[in-house]
C-alpha cells in the first residue's frame, strides 16, 4: 500500500511494491515457461528420432521387398511376397503408431503435471 509522505502518497513506494510482486510472479511464470519449452523440445526430439528411425528401417525393408519381387519367377511367388510384406508392414506401422501415441501422451502428461504442480516432475528421454 502507498505510504503517506507529508500529506501526499509515496508513489515510489507503491511502484516498488508492485514491481516486486510483478517480478516474483514473472519469475515463477518464466520458470514454468522454460520447463514447458524444455518438455516440448524433449518430446519433439524424442518423437522425431522415433519416427525417423522407423522410416529408415521401413525403407530398408521396402528395398529388400523390391529386390525379392524382382527375383520372383511367377505370379504366385509375387502374391506370396506381397502378402508377407503387407502383413509385416501393417504390424510395424501399428506398433509405431502406438509408440508415437505413447510419446505424445508422456508430453501431455508432463505438461499437465507442470500446470497442476508448478513444476516438471519427470522428463521424456527416448522411448
Amino acid at each position: 500500500m502507498a505510504k503517506r509522505q507529508n500529506g501526499a502518497f509515496d508513489m515510489n513506494g507503491l511502484g516498488q511494491d508492485q514491481m516486486s510482486m510483478l517480478a516474483a510472479a514473472n519469475g515463477t511464470f518464466l520458470g514454468m515457461l522454460a520447463k514447458g519449452a524444455q518438455n516440448y523440445a524433449e518430446s519433439v526430439g524424442s518423437l522425431t528420432k522415433e519416427l525417423s528411425d522407423f522410416l529408415c528401417e521401413r525403407l530398408e525393408r521396402d528395398v529388400a521387398y523390391g529386390e525379392k519381387i524382382a527375383k520372383c519367377k511367377d505370379w504366385t511367388d509375387i502374391s506370396e511376397a506381397h502378402q508377407e510384406w503387407l502383413q509385416e508392414a501393417g504390424e510395424e506401422y501399428a506398433a509405431e503408431a502406438k509408440k508415437a501415441a505413447d510419446i505424445s501422451m508422456k508430453f501431455l502428461s508432463n505438461g499437465s503435471a507442470m500446470l497442476a504442480n508448478g513444476s516438471d516432475k519427470s522428463s521424456i528421454k527416448g522411448k
